[in-house]
């Protein structure tokens, strides 16, 4: 009959932590129907955990933009801003003769913030000196300069009425923009492959620190310039999925010896994995089949205002330095895990480190990543402490 056998991987890891100087390696002791391995290794941890900088995200036709800047007391000083296309929502558009502004309103609808929404926003909308295009790749580091400001406003995040439908839009007057577009020639207005030669589109940026990173639904149907002239009449300008939209982060990255996952092209946490645990788990697990291996991390210190990631992805880095999710991810999400519950992250490496063992896999560093890094700005502070749970079948 076979025996189910339950392998405790207990690692309380502090960087460099050890729980016995005079003990190398694992020390394997049968006790009835279970075994316990322990971190004893005098030389360091059996996995030694870093804060990786992650220089730049893929940014762009995100489902949210976000704008803010505020100062982390860990992290320093994050912020956000992001450059859109406006496109014509229709073609061959003919405002009359002489068509007067009445008024021009940006509107962008709100879909949430990180942070202090209670402090004041200030921000200003320029207009894009290079064209940016939707079929290109950009990443959250890449400048685009835009230089000609057309509107300063201040604002309170959420501070509106919501509509009927319960959504929430920020309103910015834009008058100098909406009389741009009226002014724009009747070939500027024939399709928007001309117009985005007259207008290449605009960037929102902040203008000073606030406390909130603010998130906007550019594709939302709401989320428009609505140009009112002649007193009555309108014309829309949209943002939706036909627009090049592209978030741009910056950090300050003064993180010192503290673990952490940061979105916004923040921090990763990078795992180092011991050749000699590896070496050893094949040497006691070869040929037996692991019902189930979990990798648990602790998560620390967060605030009500600066919440951790509610969920967060494991991957590993093969030699080309390419970030690989590991077997078990491609299982689902009921069985991979990586969800924030009781302060703990836990991951299901079974088929992993199965692979590991029967050195199907190399040893390659494995690295915890912020889910949705580009469309959200939690950061996630750990603990040292580091536990890997083995349940195999002894034959």
């Amino acid at each position: 009959m076979n025996k189910i056998w339950m392998l405790g991987l207990s690692l309380a890891i502090a960087l460099f932590s050890c729980t016995d100087p005079d003990l190398i390696g694992l020390e394997i002791q049968p006790q009835s129907d279970r075994i316990t391995i322990n971190s004893l290794n005098n030389d360091g941890a059996f996995l030694s955990l870093t804060s990786i900088v992650e220089d730049s995200v893929k940014s762009d036709e995100n489902t949210l933009n976000l704008l803010g800047a505020y100062t982390d007391p860990v992290f320093g000083d994050v912020g956000a801003h992001f450059s859109t296309q406006l496109l014509l929502s229709e073609s061959a558009v003919d405002f009359g003769d002489n068509p007067l502004l009445t008024s021009a309103v940006l509107h962008l609808t709100y879909a949430g913030y990180y942070g202090d929404s209670t402090q004041q926003m200030q921000i200003e909308v320029a207009t894009l000196d290079d064209r940016i295009f939707i079929d290109s790749s950009y990443y959250s580091n890449k400048v685009i300069n835009a230089s000609d400001v057309l509107a300063s406003h201040s604002f309170y995040p959420y501070d509106s009425e919501p509509d009927t439908l319960g959504k929430y839009s920020l309103k910015i007057p834009i008058d100098f923009l909406g009389q741009k577009i009226l002014d724009a020639s009747s070939d500027d207005l024939t399709d928007n492959t001309a117009f985005l030669e007259y207008l290449k589109g605009i960037q929102i940026r902040t203008t000073a620190l606030s406390g909130s990173i603010v998130y906007f639904n550019l594709k939302d149907v709401d989320s428009r310039l609505e140009i009112i002239y002649n007193d009555s009449l309108e014309f829309d300008l949209i943002m939706g999925s036909g627009a090049a939209r592209i978030n741009h982060f910056s950090q300050t990255h003064q993180l010192t010896d503290e673990l952490a996952v940061q979105s916004m092209g923040g921090y990763n946490l990078k795992i180092l994995l011991d050749k000699d645990l590896i070496s050893s788990l094949q040497d006691s697990l070869q040929a037996k089949p692991i019902n189930k291996a979990t990798l648990t991390f602790h998560q620390t210190n967060a605030t009500e205002q600066l919440s951790p990631h509610p969920s967060i992805s494991l991957a590993r880095m093969d030699s080309s330095g390419s970030k690989l999710f590991v077997t078990d991810f491609f299982e689902g999400s009921e069985h991979f895990g990586g969800q924030l519950d009781n302060n703990q992250y836990i991951f299901n490496i079974s088929k992993y480190l199965s692979q590991l063992i029967s050195e199907e896999l190399p040893i390659e560093d494995l690295y915890l990543m912020p889910i949705g890094a580009s469309v959200n700005a939690n950061r996630t502070l750990f603990t040292g402490e580091l536990e890997l749970d083995i349940t195999y079948t002894e034959f």
